[in-house]
Parts: structure tokens; sequence; C-alpha cells
């Protein structure tokens, strides 16, 4: 998992490589059965031992995301779309992992015949727009699968604009990324956000739509299969499925498209925006 061990249950995650190359988020490890973790311990930070607090990389652009909870059989504290919590593998559709906001400790109960673990986790503030292609290496962390290496190479088959497509001139919202052998290659999250559609749509085959914290939406069509579900939080290069020809596909190829905003549901081509405005395959990783 790219954590660096300290001394005995102290920890720092780095990820994904190196000491000074975060990901949109980390997470400091505290083990313990239970009682009260503090941010309080000697940690080495860029190798200065420290007291960690919330507010430690703040300068790197960096801010307090929140305690999860993590309990020795690999499952997380959990509320369904009700409030009732639980521990579960993932958060349930439409709930989310149960976030303590308290900086600097928090305090919990281990369940009877287990331990807990509880992660404190910072998020990069402004992200910018990765572009959506993964690499073919991938990391796994607390769960969930990355890929955020450099992209396999592809290249744009259809751009944003007016095209004529099976006779027919129309504007095209999206700009269309395809390669020789891109089918089943990881599609990632190109933002850090919300899924708020996850479906098989009749034209647009295996689709997903991210919310992100600026109010746009991201949106991935024409995958062969997804990864995530509809209200799960999914972090920046994270893979959210692979790239397909479902739907009204003439080949294997990822449909992406930004929108300006949206109601959770429906998006139109007058809130489209080009995604070559924000992302690139040459500059494929921005900080």
């Amino acid at each position: 998992d790219n954590v660096i061990k300290i001394a005995d249950n102290k920890y720092i995650y780095y990820g994904p490589t190196a000491a000074n190359s975060f990901k949109p988020y980390f997470t400091v490890k505290f083990d313990a059965h239970g009682g009260t973790g503090s941010m309080s311990n000697q940690y080495i930070v860029y190798g200065v031992q420290t007291n960690l607090t919330a507010n430690t990389f703040k300068n790197s652009g960096y801010t307090f995301n929140g305690w999860y909870a993590k309990r020795d059989d690999g499952t997380w504290l959990v509320k369904d779309k009700n409030g009732n919590t639980s521990w579960q593998t993932k958060a349930p559709e439409g709930g989310s992992y149960v976030k303590y906001t308290d900086k600097g400790s928090v305090a919990w109960t281990a369940p009877a015949g287990h331990t807990v673990t509880m992660y404190a986790q910072w998020k990069q503030v402004n992200e910018k727009y990765w572009w959506p292609i993964g690499s073919t290496t991938t990391t796994t962390v607390n769960g969930k699968l990355f890929a955020t290496g450099t992209p396999v190479s592809t290249y744009i088959s259809s751009g944003y604009g007016y095209r004529t497509l099976k006779g027919e001139y129309q504007f095209h919202a999206a700009i269309d990324i395809t390669a020789a052998n891109i089918a089943n290659k990881y599609v990632i999250a190109s933002k850090s956000g919300v899924v708020v559609i996850s479906e098989y749509q009749s034209l647009w085959g295996h689709t997903i739509v991210i919310k992100h914290d600026d109010g746009k939406y991201t949106r991935y069509a024409h995958l062969n299969s997804r990864t995530v579900t509809k209200g799960e939080s999914v972090q920046q290069g994270q893979v959210i499925g692979k790239v397909g020809s479902t739907g009204n596909s003439t080949g294997p190829h990822l449909d992406f498209r930004i929108f300006k905003n949206g109601n959770d549901t429906s998006f139109y081509i007058n809130n489209a925006e080009n995604p070559l405005n924000y992302v690139s395959a040459t500059n494929a990783r921005p900080r």
C-alpha cells in the first residue's frame, strides 16, 4: 500500500512512488485496539521529525479530510442512504463511508472481538483534471484500484465540435479517445468526486457520471464494464471502468465529456465544454 513504517504503530502514506509524490488523497494509519487516535505523535515528514497536525500539509496544498475506520477483517464503517451504519467492504449504493471530521484526534469503540485501525486523510485542494485513460500499472490503496502512472498511448478519433457521422451533420460534445488496442484499458476518474450515474444506457452503453466539487461533471461512456456505483465517492486516478464499445458505438473508444453544470440526472449539449480546455494527453497528470 506504499505505507512507510516509521516506528511501532506509526505510519505515513506518501504514495504512489516517492515521499514527495502525493496522490490527490493520502492517509496516515493509526493502529489501535480502540480508544483515541491522536495526531500528536512524532512522525517523519520530508525527513524532519514533527508533530503531525491537521495543518501539517497545508503549505503543500492539502486540507484535512477526516478520519475513517477499518476493522481487522478488512471491512469499513459505512452508512446506507438512510443513515444506518454497518461494517462493509465498500460503501453501499446511495450511502457513504462514515467520516469523523474532528481535527487532531478522534475517539471510537472497537466492535466486540475486533480491532480497529483509524485513517486520518488529507485531500488535495484545487485538483486539476487528469487525462481519463489509466496506466497499465496499478496500485491498491484502502481497497481501491488506482492507475495513476503514464497512460497508455491513445489518440483522439473525433474531437469536440461539429462532425458528420453516418451521413448526419451534428454537434459532438465530447472527445473520443481510442487506440489500436484500447479495449479493456483502464478508465480513471479525471478528478475526485461523487458518482451520480452508473448505469447501462441504450445509446451510450455502460456510462458513469461524476460530480466534482467545482460544480462540473465528467461523463465516461461506451465502457465495457463499470467498477463504481451511484453515490460512491471516488478519488482522482481511481479505476472506474474499462474502455469498451457498448451502446451505439462504431468501435472501442472512450466518449469523454465535461459539463459545466447539471442536475445529477440530466445533461445537455449547451452545458458541455470542450474537454481539451481541461485535459491533455501530453500533460496527463498535472499538479
